[in-house]
């Protein structure tokens, strides 16, 4: 079963999916509005220090973890 429509994710996420297992046939169809919008939808973050342990990067994980609560504890703000 191969998809052909992708309706969850913002097709800046799924282009990597779309690309690699896809052969770019794959459809976007998903639009996010105005106030789910991220630009970019995906950023390089570099982590010091971080140590990857079986299939798991605490460190990396703790800093994903504070950088979405920001975001989260920022949108709130604007509200």
């Amino acid at each position: 079963v191969v998809l052909k429509e992708h309706f969850r994710c913002a097709p800046e996420i799924i282009d990597f999916s779309n690309f690699q297992f896809y052969d770019s046939r794959l459809v976007p169809l998903r639009l996010p509005t105005r106030s789910e919008r991220l630009a970019p939808s995906i950023i390089d973050v570099r982590v010091q220090n971080g140590v990857k342990s079986g299939k798991k990067n605490d460190k990396e994980c703790d800093t994903i973890v504070t950088m979405i609560k920001d975001f989260v504890r920022k949108a709130d703000d604007v509200k």
